[in-house]
């Protein structure tokens, strides 16, 4: 009797540390702010996560859709409706990989974001994670769909140092038109590239996927291996649900396997623990702040700050105040902060002149908003006001399938008057990109 009661003991506590390990892969809602354009996101930490403080582990960093926008908080949840966080949801993403012998583990983050995400947002969420989580910075990956697509392509693109950050990328039918500049960012920083669509794509056309991958493929200093690009023959806009499928194979592996054939060769961080704020000082100042918890080979900081967001100047540099090698504490006084938004970022700068950026700070000196929309709900007509003299606006109107249905590209006009008596009723996105100030909103159109 008793030996039979023992091994009903041990059954029971077996079921126990079975079912606690499975709760130790949750995908947890995080309600903290990545960038400005997410205030939260989820997490997924893999089994082990906490067992070796100098363990790191491969990122995926997941960018949804269009439709899945929204507040980071009581809408968070559209965030998984679709590809990795689908399958993390559902208890179907692998607990680990092998790929040449070797087990990898990923951390998996999936910020939602207000609107359509652009490069700075997308290089925000990357600094995030490398500051927040043990990151092998080796194996850092982006992949989305549509919109999200879009950011990836769109990041990637934006700089060969961007491009560099990150070790291949999957865009799945990528909003986003390939420039010339933007293909030789992606080529000349070997970024490997693995892009999918559907051949009938009537929301995002496939000629999106294949000028991007041809032209990396055509570009003066071609990435190895060449960047392959995957074209399922069938309609619809859905390419995603088969790209992440854990059974989909070419070459032998799944985009997530694939993904971790590629890496980079990327030092120890010269700096451990940075973390920086930035708040209202006295006086209509800006008042910075940042700490280390240890400096290696750190020659000091440049301070530096933006009017829009994109295009940055240096205001100050503090020499590093480490002493054998342990943190230090840092501070920086902007005494004449301009009208509007002001965006600073801090850039560590190694004694051999390599360099890392912070994430970005904005304050904002003034209540009034820089970009008017109205109305809303829209009848015949949306009215977009700026107040950046000379300042170049584009606007883009796009329906909930990620379609654009309006656009005003590079006008310098302060007032734009968008017909959309022709639309139909519904619910659209509004983004108005105003000398880099984007703001995105949800248009109701009601006849």
């Amino acid at each position: 009797m008793r030996k039979h009661l023992l091994k009903g003991v041990c059954t029971f506590i077996f079921m126990i540390i079975i079912t606690l390990n499975a709760f130790s892969q949750s995908f947890t809602p995080i309600y903290s702010s990545m960038t400005g354009f997410s205030n939260g996101y989820y997490e997924y930490l893999p089994q082990g996560y906490w067992n070796n403080p100098e363990e790191k582990f491969p990122l995926i960093i997941f960018v949804h859709g269009i439709g899945e926008c929204g507040n980071g908080t009581s809408d968070l949840g559209k965030v998984l409706v679709h590809g990795t966080p689908k399958q993390i949801n559902n208890g179907t993403f692998p607990t680990s990989f092998n790929v040449n012998g070797q087990n990898f583990k990923f951390i998996v983050l999936a910020p939602q974001f207000t609107g359509w995400a652009a490069y700075i947002q997308m290089n925000d969420v990357i600094n995030y994670a490398v500051s927040h989580y043990k990151v092998d910075l080796n194996r850092i990956y982006l992949t989305g769909l549509s919109m999200g697509g879009g950011c990836v392509w769109e990041y990637a693109g934006y700089s060969q140092e961007y491009a560099s950050r990150i070790a291949a990328i999957v865009p799945v039918c990528g909003a986003s038109s390939a420039t010339t500049d933007k293909i030789n960012h992606i080529a000349n920083a070997d970024l490997a590239v693995w892009a999918t669509h559907n051949l009938g794509d009537g929301t995002v056309g496939v000629a999106a996927t294949n000028t991007y991958v041809d032209g990396i493929n055509a570009a003066p200093n071609p990435p190895t291996p060449l960047a392959k690009k995957t074209i399922f023959p069938v309609n619809g806009h859905d390419a995603w649900s088969q790209t992440y499928n854990l059974s989909f194979k070419e070459n032998g592996l799944n985009v997530y396997e694939w993904m971790l054939t590629n890496k980079r060769n990327v030092e120890a961080l010269p700096v451990t623990g940075f973390t920086f704020n930035a708040i209202k000082g006295t006086n209509q100042t800006s008042i910075l702040k940042w700490s280390t918890l240890s400096e290696t080979h750190n020659l000091g900081f440049a301070v530096e700050k933006s009017s829009n967001g994109i295009t940055y100047s240096q205001v100050a540099f503090i020499n590093s105040s480490s002493i054998n090698g342990n943190g230090a504490v840092y501070q920086y006084i902007d005494h004449q902060p301009q009208r509007g938004k002001n965006y600073y970022r801090i850039k560590q700068v190694d004694i051999d002149n390599r360099f890392t950026y912070s994430g970005v700070k904005i304050l904002n000196f003034d209540i009034k908003p820089i970009i008017l929309i109205g109305p809303n709900p829209a009848t015949d007509f949306i009215t977009i006001k700026t107040e950046l003299e000379n300042a170049k606006t584009s606007v883009n109107l796009f329906n909930q399938q990620g379609q654009i249905m309006k656009k005003v590209s590079n006008t310098t006009q302060q007032q734009i008057k968008l017909p959309v008596s022709e639309l139909a009723n519904g619910i659209y996105y509004l983004q108005v990109n105003n000398d880099g100030n984007i703001e995105t909103q949800k248009i109701l159109i009601k006849h």
